[in-house]
């Protein structure tokens, strides 16, 4: 081989392994640029995700809140029964069966 032939052998080398490495590069910022769609998505995703179980979250302190507003309100009643059944009971047996007004039996 001449050294013009070596010289153009390299040099066609040279532009094929450029061309690789221009593709290379290329397929580089086609994968940097996917990722970051990518991982722009998964954030979109991740704060929709915490704002929704956001949102539950307070729905089940209201709903919880309020369940124990009923309760106490329940629990206060039925003290307040209680309070006053114990008040009917210290009265003498004479003082229940007492009828109070028997006015509106006259037949």
């Amino acid at each position: 081989m001449e050294r013009d032939e070596i010289e153009d052998v390299k040099c066609g080398e040279d532009q094929k392994l450029q061309v690789l490495l221009t593709q290379i590069e290329s397929k580089k910022h086609q994968v940097e640029t996917a990722f970051e769609r990518l991982q722009q998505e998964l954030e979109h995703q991740r704060c929709l995700l915490l704002a929704r179980l956001r949102e539950l979250e307070q729905q089940i302190r209201k709903e919880r809140d309020e369940y124990i507003t009923r309760v106490s309100e329940e629990v206060t009643r039925l003290e307040a029964q209680v309070k006053e059944l114990e008040e009917k009971c210290q009265q003498p047996a004479s003082e229940l069966l007492k009828v109070r007004d028997t006015s509106h039996f006259v037949g």
